[in-house]
């Protein structure tokens, strides 16, 4: 079996967010500097000595960081919010609190809540799409949204 592990500092991305807890209890908005790595394991045989490109590899999960960050990070799928977007903004209601955001500083996500477990399973299926072609048998990743704090998310379905 072999790993390849990505784990560079440039693995990263800053967005502001709040988790839901209930119908009536939510974080402050507030923003994290998430970093995210990730291993492949592969038991396939190496063509030329490579299982896989390594540049590749790199430039996905730096442009997978790059879609999220500087970005107000919504959950579109919450049974908690009501979203709608007017006029170039997006707005957002969780009771009697109201936020708008211009719309190109908005990344909505196809998640229940904005937590590093929902995160993680979001990067990790977007690189499940990217990297299906190199057939491995395993991809984990890892974010973690402060240091000794982090979700891992392991797919073995390729």
């Amino acid at each position: 079996m072999l790993e390849i592990k990505l784990n560079k500092d440039r693995f990263k991305f800053s967005s502001a967010h709040f988790t839901i807890f209930d119908e009536n209890s939510a974080e402050r908005l507030h923003g994290h500097n998430y970093y995210v790595s990730c291993s492949l394991f592969f038991t396939q045989d190496l063509k030329n000595g490579i299982v896989a490109p390594f540049a590749d590899l790199k430039t996905d999960l730096e442009n997978t960081c790059a879609s999220l960050d500087e970005r107000v990070l919504i959950p579109m799928r919450s049974k908690f919010l009501e979203i709608s977007e007017t006029n170039h903004e997006i707005e957002v209601k969780f009771g009697r609190k109201r936020y708008v955001f211009p719309s190109e500083d908005v990344k909505m996500l196809d998640m229940e809540n904005l937590t590093s477990e929902c995160l993680a399973i979001y990067i990790g299926k977007e690189l499940v799409q990217l990297w299906k072609y190199l057939k491995p048998n395993e991809l984990r990743v890892r974010i973690s949204e402060t240091t000794g704090q982090s979700v891992e998310w392991v797919y073995d379905g390729f």
